[in-house]
């Protein structure tokens, strides 16, 4: 009996020994081809390039690919990942670290919202009807399991074409961490980015500029790919530096959106000394640097922190952004000391507004679609203040009158 097993043994031994032989001398670049137009033929893109495949044996199979893209929006530079033998005979994938290297990506939110590769169509092929059948689906019965998937020094554009002027963001380098990762459970991950929110060219549209760096930690679901974003339940701190909002001076569009101060953007134009007068006449609103913590979930992203603040004034609170883009937040803005004093000596009624610190102060509503976005004081908080005021200096002028008839 130990003779037969020492002899099974041998043959095993020989068995895996013959099998890494053949794993390492087998060239599995020549599958190359037959793979590119199975996988063209089972998308439907073409053409799908491919530099280089081989395959080796390390506690499995290693599967490496180089020069990966799909015209004209996806290239990999490179792309490794183990396959766990053992595994694989049970009937279930298991695949331990996924490494891709400087991938380019360039995405493009279309005019119905819907997320995909710029230039590719993505839409599903209805299969063709098969007769009716008790088994399960070939490939029901393998399981999936992925140990974990790191992206390093990727590059992604990002172009949204459901928003006018279109919105553009670059993000280079990028580095994600998936841990994990299932199409059954939620699957944890880690991103990092630096990127630029890019000009819209040609448009005369309010649009945000600037540089954009974030961190960001938190879960998904991949089980239905089109949904992803509507399952991100995350964290994330965003900083922009060296921006602008395009097209739009804040502090014009709330002062000509009181109403019950008929031309009062253009009395302090008028009567502003020359060195405030400016701050009321530029085209762009420049940004100080911006750091914002923000949660993520149930398809929109919330913040209770934000502040933008200028030279002459900052505007802060709090808000929401859907998926959409649509935009609902209450911000206090308050006007810097000195440009206060000048507009209370522009315009008497507004010093009303004015709070414990000498700055004109009021609540105003930010609302719209990325990136048209209203600025919108608060009339009845306006209304409230300016009101008694009003009051005052009427009954005031009554009594002097009466005073002066009594004489």
């Amino acid at each position: 009996m130990k003779k037969i097993f020492l002899i099974l043994g041998a043959v095993f031994l020989l068995l895996a020994v013959g099998t890494g032989i053949l794993l390492v001398s087998f060239d599995a670049d020549r599958l190359r081809p037959a793979l590119l137009k199975k996988l063209e033929e089972a998308t439907g893109i073409q053409p799908i390039r491919l530099s280089r495949l081989s395959l080796t044996l390390r506690g499995g199979f290693a599967i490496s690919l180089k020069g990966l893209s799909v015209e004209p929006s996806l290239q990999v530079e490179e792309a490794s990942a183990g396959v766990k033998l053992l595994p694989l005979l049970k009937g279930n994938i298991q695949i331990g670290h996924v490494v891709v290297l400087r991938p380019k990506v360039s995405l493009v939110r279309k005019p119905d919202g819907s997320i995909g590769l710029e230039g590719i169509d993505l839409t599903p092929r209805r299969p063709a009807p098969k007769a009716s059948s008790s088994a399960p689906p070939a490939g029901a019965a393998l399981a999936l399991a992925i140990s974990s998937v790191q992206v390093k020094e990727g590059t992604v554009d990002f172009k949204d074409s459901s928003s006018r002027p279109p919105l553009r963001l670059s993000l280079q380098p990028l580095d994600l961490w998936l841990k994990d990762v299932s199409f059954s459970q939620p699957t944890s991950f880690k991103a990092k980015a630096e990127g630029v929110l890019l000009p819209a060219e040609g448009s005369g549209e309010p649009h945000l500029t600037g540089k954009i760096s974030f961190s960001s930690e938190g879960t998904l679901e991949l089980k239905e790919p089109e949904k992803i974003p509507q399952t991100v339940k995350a964290t994330a701190d965003i900083r922009l530096t060296d921006a602008a909002i395009k097209n739009l001076n804040i502090l014009r569009e709330v002062f000509s959106r009181l109403s019950m101060l008929p031309g009062l953007a253009e009395s302090l134009e008028s009567r502003l000394p020359e060195e405030y007068r400016a701050k009321l006449t530029e085209r762009d609103t420049s940004l100080e640097p911006v750091n914002l913590s923000v949660t993520i979930g149930q398809g929109a992203l919330s913040f209770n922190d934000l502040r933008l603040a200028t030279d002459s004034f900052e505007l802060a609170g709090g808000g929401k952004v859907t998926l959409e883009g649509s935009l609902s937040s209450r911000m206090t803005l308050r006007v810097e000391p000195k440009l206060s004093f000048a507009l209370f000596g522009s315009v008497e009624e507004l010093k009303a507004l004015s709070d414990e610190e000498g700055r004109l102060t009021l609540p105003v509503i930010l609302q719209g679609t990325l990136p048209k976005v209203l600025v919108l004081p608060d009339l009845s908080y306006v209304a409230s203040r300016l009101m008694p005021a009003k009051a005052e200096k009427l009954i005031g002028g009554l009594l002097e009158n009466l005073l002066e008839k009594g004489k």
